[in-house]
């Protein structure tokens, strides 16, 4: 039976220690790996909210500009309506004025309706916010477990090892 020496039990101990040094270095480099592809995920995401939002403050700008237009070009209409109609007969002037008022009424109702549209386009962007605030949450959460998770299993494992080690050593240094 070959006896080992110290020496060559030092040496496989020292392998096993630069063996164990090139994984952890190989983990840690995933976990920075992992860090890198998080922070261009949160990138990403920002990019696609802010574009998001953007996009709807020139949506209801444009509707915001369609309504003053029509607005504008809906009473450049009614003043030429009652300019000619100045030199009719006071029974026809008050008729046109009733339709002019019915008009204005119908802007009214068809300007709350459009605000009212604009509100729940409005509430809808909070509520996908908060949604995707809520899922951004989620996953920072996840990924805090699944860390503490793989911190937890290396630890285990060096004591382990330490053990295994400590458990050889033991016999030898008895002696």
């Amino acid at each position: 039976m070959a006896e080992v020496t110290l020496e060559q039990k030092i040496t496989w101990l020292e392998s096993r220690v630069e063996e164990h040094s090139r994984i952890l270095d190989n983990i840690s480099q995933r976990f920075i790996s992992l860090d890198e592809k998080i922070d261009r995920y949160w990138e990403r995401l920002d990019y696609k909210i802010e574009t998001t939002r953007q996009e709807l403050e020139g949506k209801i700008e444009g509707v915001r500009k369609e309504l003053a237009a029509t607005r504008k070009d809906l009473e450049g209409k009614i003043e030429g309506v009652r300019q000619d109609l100045e030199g009719k007969i006071e029974g026809v002037r008050q008729d046109l004025e009733g339709k002019i008022e019915g008009v204005r009424q119908e802007l009214a109702a068809t300007r709350q309706d459009l605000e009212g549209k604009i509100e729940g386009v409005r509430r809808e962007l909070e509520a996908t916010k908060q949604d995707l605030e809520d899922k951004i949450e989620d996953v920072r959460r996840t990924i805090s477990s699944t860390l503490k998770w793989i911190i937890g299993l290396l630890v285990t494992a060096w004591i382990t090892i330490l053990a295994a080690i400590i458990a050889s050593l033991l016999p030898a240094l008895l002696r």
